[in-house]
């Protein structure tokens, strides 16, 4: 595993944290996000544990479907775990 690898997980584990985290302040459980997203709750699951990272799309449903602040979450990952590589 490489250091850019452990930044990925890293990423997705405080990107997940803070989505749930968000989530709970909307007094959503995650069977109501994924209603109203028409995500799985099960996939939804897996990005607030840090097994998966979203994608575009699942931002934009999250942003769009469930008024979250993608920005406010992004904002909130420290910046050391945003690996400058012009390949991601």
């Amino acid at each position: 595993m490489t250091d850019r690898d452990i930044n990925k997980e890293k990423l997705k584990k405080n990107f997940g944290k803070l989505l749930r985290e968000s989530r709970n302040d909307k007094n959503l459980s995650l069977e109501e996000l994924a209603k109203v997203t028409f995500l799985d709750d099960k996939y939804i699951g897996k990005i607030e544990n840090g097994k998966r990272g979203p994608g575009l799309l699942t931002l934009y449903k999250l942003r769009k479907r469930a008024n979250f602040s993608v920005d406010e979450i992004f904002d909130e990952i420290p910046e050391d775990l945003v690996v400058d590589d012009c390949d991601e």
